[in-house]
């Protein structure tokens, strides 16, 4: 009789748990489908961060129309002066005097190497602010505010070294140092620090855009921290941890 008195008991006992099964069972479900939607968005966020960390296309496009702009600016005030006149008893200049032909591939190589030195610096901050915020054009207003002083100290420096070209008796020797330095104060003022930082705030996430086969074609290069792996240290074998 007592063996029968604790079987019914454990039978009633034994009953809501038979009938919670399916509640928990559902539970346990939801709580797995949960959990595989959390690590789906995870994963697709991952991937939007990772591509979000390439370089876009229109940034290299947007640097060579740029130096453009400022080699062009050059070559209209060297012919301005020497070929039409303009000025010529300030740079003191007995007449007219055409550009050498060698004039134009040397403003072009000089005046390329020193903008994207300026275009690497400005934009390098740019990419590193654009990474941690998320904003486009609060990245913009940081990396103008970190480099602005930099670039424009530097350019300066080039710009005096090549305006006392200009003393010179020589001609060639004027073009040369008026060309390259107006080519420089055009470069790292008006079109470095107003025309670069404008465009890239109006094209807001397109600086950043790339096509699928280029995407896939270049490297995964990025000095972030997640990028690194964490090497093990070598552990000698036979020797004490404490020791």
């Amino acid at each position: 009789m007592l063996t029968l008195a604790r079987l019914r008991r454990a039978g009633s006992n034994a009953e809501p748990a038979v009938r919670a099964r399916p509640r928990l069972e559902a539970a346990t479900e939801q709580e797995g489908a949960l959990t595989h939607a959390d690590d789906a968005v995870s994963a697709c966020a991952h991937l939007d961060d990772a591509g979000d960390r390439r370089e876009g296309g229109a940034v290299p496009l947007k640097a060579a129309v740029m130096n453009l702009l400022s080699i062009g600016g050059a070559y209209g005030i060297v012919v301005a002066v020497f070929q039409w006149g303009w000025l010529k008893d300030v740079f003191h200049l007995e007449g007219t005097y055409l550009m050498a032909s060698p004039l134009p591939t040397i403003f072009f190589a000089v005046l390329f190497g020193l903008s994207m030195d300026y275009e690497v610096f400005l934009l390098s901050r740019i990419r590193e602010e654009y990474d941690a915020t998320g904003d486009n054009a609060e990245s913009v207003a940081r990396g103008m505010a970190a480099t602005g002083r930099v670039i424009t100290s530097a350019a300066l420096i080039m710009t005096v070294v090549f305006l006392s070209f200009v003393a010179n008796p020589s001609p060639l020797v004027k073009m040369m140092g008026l060309g390259l330095s107006t080519a420089i104060v055009l470069d790292a003022t008006i079109v470095r620090m107003v025309v670069v930082p404008a465009t890239m705030a109006l094209m807001g996430r397109a600086n950043w855009w790339l096509p699928g086969w280029l995407d896939r074609l270049l490297p995964q290069v990025g000095m972030e921290r997640d990028d690194v792996r964490d090497e093990p240290e070598p552990v000698l074998v036979g020797a004490s941890v404490g020791g």
